[in-house]
Order: C-alpha cells, then sequence, then structure tokens
C-alpha cells in the first residue's frame, strides 16, 4: 500500500487492540499485515488479524483508512482478504484493491518486464451479504432503490463525484442516517 511503514492500530482476532500505535506495513499483492518489531524488521502477526487502522499522517484521524476481513462469499476472494472500509453502518461500503502482476516480453527479447495493475471493485455489505457495485449512480441506487428519492436529493445538493471515495462515503453514511 504504501512504501514506508505507516502508524496505526491493529484488532486481532482474540479482540485484543493495541493502545499505542504500532508501525504497519499492508502487502497488497499477498493480502497480508507486518508489524516492525523493536528491532527494525518486519514481523507477521501470529494471532491473525481482524481490522487495523493505517494513519500516514498520524496527525489527522481523517486521513486514516480502516481495513477488515471476514467478508464471506464475495467473487471467490477469500475471507481472510482485508477491504478498506470506506462507510460503516447497517450498509457497508466496502473496497477491495487487488494487484496484479502482468509481464511483458519484447519480441526477440528473452528479458521480461514486470509491472503491477492496480483492479479495484466496490462491494455494499447489506445484512451480511455483499454486492458488488461500480462508483457510478445508476449502480448505487439500483442497491439502495428504499431510499432513491432521498439520495437523489442529496446527490444533487451535494455534487456528487462518483470517483471520489469520500463522496461515495458521504452518500452511504447519508443512506445509513435516514
Amino acid at each position: 500500500m504504501y512504501d514506508d511503514w505507516i502508524a496505526g492500530t491493529v484488532k486481532l482476532a482474540n479482540g485484543v487492540t493495541n493502545k499505542e500505535p504500532i508501525m504497519l506495513k499492508y502487502n497488497l499483492l499477498d493480502d497480508e499485515v507486518y508489524f516492525k518489531d523493536k528491532a527494525g524488521e518486519a514481523m507477521a502477526f501470529v494471532v491473525p488479524v481482524q481490522e487495523f487502522t493505517l494513519n500516514p499522517t498520524q496527525i489527522d484521524a481523517t486521513l486514516a483508512r480502516r481495513y477488515r476481513n471476514g467478508y464471506k462469499g464475495i467473487d471467490g476472494i477469500k475471507p481472510a482478504a482485508y477491504f478498506e472500509v470506506l462507510s460503516d453502518g447497517k450498509v457497508q461500503l466496502i473496497k477491495k484493491i487487488v494487484k496484479v502482476i502482468f509481464e511483458t516480453q519484447n519480441i526477440g527479447s528473452a528479458a521480461k518486464t514486470r509491472s503491477f495493475i492496480d483492479k479495484t471493485k466496490y462491494y455494499l455489505v447489506i445484512d451480511g451479504n455483499a454486492t458488488a457495485v461500480k462508483n457510478d449512480k445508476k449502480s448505487l441506487l439500483a442497491t439502495l432503490s428504499d431510499k432513491e428519492t432521498q439520495l437523489e436529493a442529496y446527490i444533487k445538493t451535494n455534487k456528487v463525484d462518483f470517483k471520489k471515495d469520500a463522496d461515495l462515503a458521504k452518500l452511504v453514511t447519508y443512506y445509513n442516517s435516514l
């Protein structure tokens, strides 16, 4: 996710949460979280991580990014996979970024070039069931159709940009407040 270690908090599967921020790194390719020990070495958690938060600035909590696992039955993604929680409540908006290694080889060359491709998917979780949605008005309103009139008014009043995660999160948070 980030090249550098980022201060964050962790909630383990056994319910233990760290009191003070620790230095974390999230590997998107392997979908694993590591922490830096006192000697500065990267370490894996012995107890599975249920949720973690990365705060790149340590000053502005609004920039913190929260990740959670345990979502079942999503496009063949393992329940241990982490999703970024953009909005929490009776309806959750979650986002999954998957890094894929793409190899190319020029004709006549023995060398292969490797690059990473990000694939981003959004989901609305309602009553524990995740539904894939696109980050556009039509897709979100189709899934949240029971409050479509109020959401249409909110979208118009607040000039929601469906390509911005923060605007999508505010829309779902508004939906949860209705």
